[in-house]
């Protein structure tokens, strides 16, 4: 599949992709269809350079009506830290979906930025933005994401404190 994609895509002018992309969005705002194409189709060329705009795209598509569509930052970040490795945009989206709170978002949405800062080595970071999440979705969070929070919390305070190693990345 990988080689008829990259027959497809690889003479793509990505310029006018986004274009496409962007009058497709204008057309019907509510449509799934032009940010599912972005992540699904053209998020996958093997042209990295292509990617970018791609993910830059599912953000401000996604930014036109979060409840409807905020799920789609989650392939956003997929593309950004593992196809392009730019933690930097991958925290951007991830920084977009922890921003939205409203009836149907999963609380887990908006810890996704202390994943990357994880990842990253910023462990207070990551505290801060769990402590966030607990704190917003206090009530909402149920017995096991509160359990589950509370030894996160625990882990990134024993790493920061070097009492245990952090995880590794396994993408490297």
């Amino acid at each position: 599949f990988k080689e008829t994609l990259d027959l497809w895509t690889k003479d793509y002018d990505f310029g006018r992709v986004v274009g496409w992309l962007e009058v497709l969005e204008r057309l019907d705002p509510r449509s799934n269809f032009a940010v599912g194409m972005a992540d699904g189709y053209f998020g996958q060329t093997q042209d990295l350079q292509n990617v970018e705009p791609i993910v830059h795209f599912m953000m401000r598509d996604v930014a036109i009506d979060p409840p409807q569509k905020w799920k789609w930052l989650y392939g956003a970040i997929y593309l950004a830290r593992h196809r392009l490795h730019d933690d930097k945009l991958g925290l951007e989206a991830a920084r977009q979906l922890a921003s939205y709170d409203f009836d149907g978002i999963d609380p887990w949405a908006s810890m996704t930025p202390a994943f990357i800062l994880e990842d990253a080595g910023d462990y207070r970071g990551a505290m801060d933005v769990v402590r966030e999440t607990v704190r917003r979705f206090d009530g909402r969070l149920n017995h096991d994401d509160t359990l589950w929070t509370a030894s996160y919390l625990d882990f990134l305070a024993k790493v920061d404190a070097g009492l245990v190693p952090p995880r590794r990345r396994k993408w490297d």
